[in-house]
């Protein structure tokens, strides 16, 4: 809600702007000038006012647009600092909502720091968890299939029955890990 009111205020103040702004040139144009040159006067304001309202236009699309993928990636941000929760409920969901935007497999994992995280039967098929640091993190009964974990950090990570079917766990180190019952 404070979003759009805020989106209408700068709207709002921009018109209030545009019309302050009309009425100090005309005004001061008719001051200093005859009123028979008032004709060139909108002319030149017609000229003048498309290519401005052309520039407005693609200076507030451009805004928007670096505005929308700084509130992306501090989402992503966010989640992922969820997903290393000690807390099973809220990694989990973290982990969920990851998935459905996209993000497990994009690279936004790589080099996490996900120490401790509770991760418990999350759904981690397919991500790409390169150089992530999963130290001591509860990996029990999580579905890791085809998942990328080269040059991961697993040290004393839980992954008793874990799925790490094709998972490819090249250059990742596994010192300490419990991987009593994981499916390799």
């Amino acid at each position: 809600m404070f979003k759009s009111l805020n989106a209408h205020l700068k709207i709002i103040a921009a018109v209030i702007l545009l019309v302050f702004g009309v009425g100090v040139v005309v005004g001061g144009y008719l001051f200093t000038q005859d009123i028979r040159n008032l004709r060139t006067l909108v002319e030149q304001l017609y000229s003048n006012f498309g290519i401005e309202l052309f520039s407005i236009a693609i200076t507030v699309i451009v805004i928007e647009g670096l505005n929308e993928r700084r509130a992306k990636q501090e989402r992503k941000t966010e989640l992922i600092l969820q997903m290393s929760s000690p807390g099973n409920s809220f990694a989990v969901e973290a982990v969920r909502i990851l998935r459905q935007k996209g993000w497990l497999e994009d690279g936004s994992l790589r080099d996490a720091r996900l120490l401790d995280a509770n991760l418990q039967g999350a759904q981690l098929r397919r991500a790409n968890l390169r150089g992530a640091d999963l130290w001591n993190a509860n990996l029990r009964g999580v579905i890791l299939r085809n998942a990328k974990l080269q040059g991961a950090d697993l040290w004393l990570a839980k992954l008793q029955g874990a799925d790490l079917s094709s998972v490819n766990l090249g250059g990742a180190d596994l010192w300490n890990a419990n991987l009593r019952g994981a499916d390799l």
